[in-house]
């Protein structure tokens, strides 16, 4: 699979991730139309934007790190196991063809973690050096998902939010800030970290477990604050999503659906999505833009809790429904053009694995 090919479909993925987003979110300010189940297009637009646009966009960093990746004939596979699991989370929500594919696609994940496992260095300061532990340990979090999914939804739902804190915060956000060129903590400490932070925000609630988000957060604010090769506004942006954590772990902000949906958002499309595929020398009149859409969406998420008024609903909608636009010409154009992604030194390399 050439990198264009990779390109574009890294594109389709990401817009139809977001369109699903922009629609969902209409539909929570009172549309009225939704063409499919709710639950089977949340499950569609999670597991898209996961499987299609952010890990083969980490792939990309990842290659420019030294990493083996997939050639082409298992890249070609692994599009075919996410085009499966997402028709089959659209038709019928965890069905036995979105666990075919899903499967298909965390194989690869795996194969990726085994043939990388020597880049694993406690001692290194360096964002991948924890990296292929924390994702396998991620994908040991998916089977007792699927086994409670049914009898104990309320265990399966701790079980997505560990297998989520460890998917975005240990494997996924670290190839961002490597590319994106901040500053990394001692890999054995962000590890630590992470895990703690799954457990307490997942199946292991427990006060004496409430350090690991204050951890993982001042491990944030204290990475914004040092990497200054880093951009400004990715640097605030971090910072902001590392003092959320910290506020969470000491109870200044009680950790609940909208806190967690906000949050994610705001990490996932902002440094995560940023560092991964935007520029990184520059702050571009584009990043400005979509930070700024960003920050109203996810305030408008989160403010509800605090006061409630139908207007926030409107709100969301129209800033994540620009946001969604933004972000489709934007990749549309990235893919069309052929570009090349600079390496988290600076270096060009593809875009994505080919």
């Amino acid at each position: 699979m050439s990198r264009a090919q990779s390109n574009w479909l890294i594109a389709l993925a990401l817009v139809g991730t977001v369109a699903l987003g922009a629609t969902m979110r209409a539909w929570f300010a009172g549309s009225g139309w939704l063409p499919l189940d709710f639950r089977h297009l949340r499950h569609a637009h999670t597991h898209l934007g996961w499987y299609g646009a952010i890990f083969p966009l980490a792939f990309g960093v990842w290659r420019a790190d030294g990493w083996q990746l997939p050639g082409r004939a298992m890249m070609a596979t692994y599009w075919v196991a996410v085009a499966v699991s997402t028709v089959g989370f659209v038709r019928a929500g965890y069905g036995p063809d979105a666990i075919a594919g899903s499967t298909g696609v965390l194989a690869v994940w795996l194969w990726v973690a085994f043939r990388n496992r020597h880049q694993v260095q406690p001692r290194r300061q360096h964002w991948s050096a924890a990296v292929p532990v924390l994702l396998v340990l991620a994908a040991m979090s998916i089977p007792p998902v699927a086994i409670t999914l049914r009898r104990a939804p309320a265990l399966s739902a701790a079980w997505v939010q560990t297998f989520l804190t460890l998917l975005l915060f240990g494997v996924t956000l670290p190839a961002a800030l490597l590319r994106a060129r901040f500053r990394a903590p001692p890999a054995w400490i962000w590890l630590v970290a992470v895990v703690a932070a799954a457990g307490w925000l997942g199946v292991l609630h427990r006060p004496e477990l409430r350090w690991g988000p204050g951890l993982c957060g001042a491990l944030l604010v204290g990475c914004a604050g040092l990497s200054d090769r880093a951009r400004w506004d990715l640097r605030l942006v971090v910072g902001v999503a590392g003092l959320g954590w910290v506020a969470v772990a000491v109870g200044l902000l009680p950790f609940h659906t909208a806190v967690a949906v906000a949050g994610v958002h705001l990490v996932l499309l902002g440094p995560v999505l940023h560092g991964l595929v935007g520029p990184i020398d520059r702050v571009t009149p584009f990043s400005v833009i979509t930070l700024g859409l960003l920050s109203i969406m996810c305030a408008a998420i989160w403010l509800p809790s605090l006061w409630p008024a139908p207007a926030w609903a409107q709100v969301a909608a129209w800033s994540g429904g620009a946001l969604a636009l933004s972000w489709s010409v934007w990749i549309v154009r990235w893919a069309a053009t052929g570009s090349q992604r600079p390496s988290a030194t600076g270096s060009q390399q593809p875009s994505a694995t080919h």
